[in-house]
């Protein structure tokens, strides 16, 4: 199927790629808030278009939006409806560019985790898969 469709399917994201990876619905809020409760660093969030490719949540960003978190304490769910119409503000940019035949790939460092924090990504994917199925 994605032989015949390469480069022509996109997939919106609640969360930046690299650290909401294999997340879903309110998971990737909580583990952003996570993130920066852990590391001290209140950075914010981000939704994302990607290519959808082969890989799960691995093709690349095509079109993002900052999506800023207000208190690194409040409730995943909060920080969920506060991102939903950015992302369907970002949805429908990317649609009209995609119409004008404007996709280009968007490469990203955004440094919501650095080396020798790897650990508290992992803490953050499970617990935020364990309280929100």
């Amino acid at each position: 199927f994605m032989r015949y469709f390469r480069d022509t399917i996109f997939n919106q994201h609640p969360g930046p790629q690299r650290e909401t990876k294999g997340t879903h619905g309110v998971q990737p809020h909580a583990v952003m808030l996570y993130i920066a409760q852990k590391t001290g660093r209140n950075l914010g969030t981000e939704v994302i278009t990607h290519r959808v490719t082969p890989k799960f949540d691995e093709g690349p960003v095509v079109a993002f939006r900052h999506v800023p978190i207000e208190d690194t304490n409040e409730d995943p769910k909060t920080l969920q409806q506060r991102a939903l119409p950015i992302e369907h503000q970002l949805q429908i940019d990317f649609l009209k560019g995609l119409a004008r035949g404007d996709v280009r790939e968007v490469v990203r460092d955004n440094g919501y985790i650095r080396p020798g924090e790897e650990h508290i990504l992992f803490e953050a994917r499970k617990q935020a898969r364990a309280k929100y199925r």
